[in-house]
């Protein structure tokens, strides 16, 4: 991947806020989801001033924050938002958090709804488990989108979810939980890694990116959470020596 300049770093930015400004998911058994969750919890266990605590630096990686446009912010309701992009050298990806318990207001969104919706067709679907710095073990889903053209783009999304301290690749996880009843959940965090690159070369070796930045990442996301106790900043964020095991869906 060449170094991220002004332009491509909008074109990152852009498609990924591409998800986070369609988060009403189509679907009545969906809807029905959102509705018995959005009976639970209390709300805003989770802040933005929390997610803010992310570390800048981790290992060889630099992020800055990039604000999310209040329009976008305000349509997603979620209780704590954060997005901020990560660089190391000629490598930069685009970190997006919502976190928040009234699941009616703040629907997860899928990628494979929202990316199609705004023109991209997608390419690939691929379920993968990540081995974390922590010894823990990442459930995920990475999805890849493609737009034609002039200037072809590819973009890959890694996607999972945080309910009450626990990991989830995909809303089948909420699904399981509210068999326990409406309050069964008290928070939910949607996490969400993307990169663009300009062709399906270059994409080829990004899901390994994403993967390497989610291993170092992971644990310090989960320690923002409520109740976890530990400060993320005293968290050593050390190169994975675990494997990736993928598993096709």
């Amino acid at each position: 991947m060449s170094a991220p300049n002004s332009s491509s770093r909008r074109s990152l930015l852009a498609a990924f806020l591409v998800a986070a400004a369609v988060l009403v998911a189509a679907g009545e058994g969906f809807r029905a989801l959102a509705a018995v969750l959005g009976r639970g919890g209390q709300p805003g266990v989770i802040r933005s001033e929390d997610l803010a605590r992310l570390p800048l630096s981790m290992g060889s990686w630099r992020g800055r924050d990039d604000p999310i446009d209040k329009d976008v912010a305000a349509y997603t309701n979620a209780d704590a938002l954060l997005c901020r992009i990560y660089s190391n050298g000629s490598q930069a990806v685009v970190l997006y958090v919502a976190g928040g318990v009234r699941a009616r207001d703040m629907m997860p969104h899928r990628p494979y709804v929202c990316y199609p919706s705004h023109g991209w067709t997608q390419q690939g679907d691929r379920l993968t488990q990540v081995k974390l710095t922590d010894g823990s073990t990442l459930p995920c889903r990475v999805y890849t989108f493609g737009k034609g053209g002039l200037s072809s783009q590819v973009v890959k999304v890694l996607n999972y979810y945080i309910i009450d301290g626990r990991y989830g690749q995909d809303v089948s996880a909420l699904r399981e939980q509210v068999r326990f009843g409406s309050d069964a959940v008290q928070y939910l965090a949607q996490v969400q890694l993307s990169c663009t690159v300009g062709s399906m070369v270059d994409a080829s070796q990004v899901q390994e990116t994403l993967e390497q930045f989610m291993a170092q990442a992971g644990p310090l996301i989960m320690h923002l959470m409520p109740g976890s106790g530990v400060s993320p900043a005293s968290c050593a964020c050390q190169p994975a020596t675990g494997p990736v095991v993928e598993v096709q869906p």
